[in-house]
């Protein structure tokens, strides 16, 4: 029986986490740390996000072996998750009691030993990128005190839209309200996490796309990396070894093409000013909100809205959008 104080470290200590909101470019970035040199990655396995919750663990930390495998069966039922099975059938056989620090380094190495061999595992720094587990980042903290967080933030508009466009429990633009309260959330707790600890880099998606290299070597830098900017041609095919067969949405990470274009994502201009004022304070805070403001500029200024719109009203509206 494993005790908590006896677990064998096959693992490096010094893990990556990558968070965000979905649709931000976490995939991306995933893929090129893992072209830099012992560095490797895995799918998503939304571990603490999902899974974690399902199973019943004690106060010793120690898992529940029923409660594992229902979970594990459930998690595969829905749409995109996937435990690996040979993980829980491998402690079942065993009899023996695990605790939620061992069972998700059995899930990160059953991935890492696609990729190498096990002597390796202890020198392999590896990254784990899951979306949500920006909501579980002080309880990452307590398993891995030597980890580090890599946040990415994307213009919100772009990344909801395109949420809406992928992600089928999104079946119109009217959800747009709910996935924007979601980033605003995202992005409150990120700044929560980031005052109280300074183990944690914040990067904006299209600072990546229009200076690659310099973005990457500051973030290397963070992490204590030495970049291999030229591997970072190889970042499609290292996208192969993150990306689950079912994760259609990804394939843009696997082509050369790196690109975000606001005029891909077209928004009906009350619906934007809406969302606006939902993500408002975030939006000013990461420079998301020039476009915008100047879009409702012109809405405001159109001629036929005049005699519709009090003078007083207007000046409200300027007010509250800092023109």
């Amino acid at each position: 029986m494993r005790k908590c104080g006896d677990i064998e470290r096959k693992l490096s200590q010094n893990p990556i986490f990558v968070v965000g909101f979905p649709r931000s470019g976490t995939t991306l970035l995933q893929s090129m740390l893992a072209t830099q040199e012992r560095i490797y990655s895995l799918p998503e396995t939304h571990f603490f996000s999902a899974f974690l919750p399902m199973l019943n663990v004690d106060k010793d930390g120690f898992i529940n072996s029923q409660s594992l495998e229902h979970a594990t069966r459930e998690f595969n039922q829905r749409p995109y998750n996937e435990f690996p099975i040979e993980v829980t059938n491998k402690i079942l056989s065993d009899s023996n009691s695990i605790n939620v620090k061992t069972l998700f380094e059995d899930i990160v190495s059953y991935y890492l030993l696609q990729q190498i061999a096990k002597p390796q595992l202890p020198e392999a720094r590896w990254v784990e990128k899951t979306p949500a587990h920006i909501f579980h980042m002080d309880k990452i903290l307590e398993l891995y005190p030597f980890a580090k967080f890599v946040a990415i933030i994307r213009n919100p508009f772009n990344s909801i839209y395109s949420c809406i466009q992928n992600f089928p429990e999104y079946t119109s633009l009217s959800d747009s309200y709910r996935l924007a309260k979601r980033w605003r959330e995202t992005i409150r707790q990120l700044e929560e996490f980031f005052v109280q600890n300074k183990n944690v880099y914040i990067i904006r998606y299209e600072d990546i796309i229009q200076a690659a290299n310099s973005e990457f070597g500051k973030l290397c830098e963070f992490l204590d990396l030495v970049p291999n900017f030229e591997a970072l041609k190889d970042t499609r095919n290292a996208g192969k070894n993150v990306i689950a067969p079912w994760e259609k949405w990804k394939e843009k990470n696997q082509s050369s093409i790196m690109e975000s274009k606001i005029d891909n994502y077209k928004w009906p201009i009350l619906m934007k000013m809406k969302l606006f004022i939902i993500m408002r304070r975030y939006l000013i805070t990461y420079r998301y909100n020039t476009g915008i403001v100047n879009r409702i500029m012109q809405y405001l200024r159109i001629d036929y809205l005049n005699p519709l719109i009090p003078k007083s009203v207007k000046m409200t509206i300027k007010s509250f959008f800092h023109f």
